[in-house]
């Protein structure tokens, strides 16, 4: 009795071993399918992001949120540094001595990018330089507006999902030289990311 007790237990422990050392073609896929969620890019990938968000103009008159698109080309040298090219748009209007005016600003940027890989979240900095394209329209500015030189500092965070999508959250403040006001401001976005 004891030794059937015992060759039923062996057997017992040793279907348990085999199933665990062998995981089931589900297991394999679902792991496959995380190690591929938590990847990021690597040298040589290109991604592509596409955000909405409201800025801020640090100018008083310039008090309303409005919307601001950006698109973003980045070419990964390796996991954690990217370059990255930016082009958006984005617009504010104020109420000038009671007139309805409004400025509107394309930006063109060209950046460097530092991120910090982790397992769901790749947190980053960036900065860079570009142009900015200033253009009014209302009584308060009758000589319309021009393209002028700056700069851009910001971070954000791309969140994983799932294959080769991720959330991204950015933020970032603008400047630039030889413009009327709003000549600075900053800007929150989300958006998507696509590496390939």
């Amino acid at each position: 009795m004891t030794t059937r007790r015992n060759q039923a237990l062996l057997i017992i422990v040793m279907s348990l071993t085999v199933l665990l050392a062998f995981p089931s073609p589900a297991a394999a896929q679902s792991d496959q399918a995380m190690q591929k969620l938590k990847s990021w890019p690597a040298k040589g990938d290109l991604s592509v992001a596409g955000s909405l968000g409201v800025p801020n103009a640090f100018d008083n008159d310039f008090d309303n949120f409005e919307p601001t698109l950006t698109g973003t080309l980045e070419w990964h040298l390796d996991e954690h540094l990217s370059l990255r090219v930016l082009a958006g748009f984005t617009d504010f209007d104020a109420d000038i001595n009671g007139n309805a005016n409004s400025a509107q600003i394309l930006i063109l940027n060209g950046n460097a990018v530092y991120a910090w890989p982790k397992k769901s979240a790749r947190p980053y900095v960036t900065g860079g330089v570009g142009m900015y394209d200033q253009d009014f329209d209302g009584p308060a500015f009758p000589g319309g507006g021009d393209i002028h030189p700056g700069i851009n500092a910001g971070g954000g965070c791309d969140i994983a999902l799932q294959g080769d999508w991720s959330l991204r959250l950015e933020g970032w403040f603008h400047g630039f030289a030889g413009g009327d006001e709003p000549d600075s401001f900053f800007s929150g976005t989300v958006g998507l990311k696509y590496r390939f």
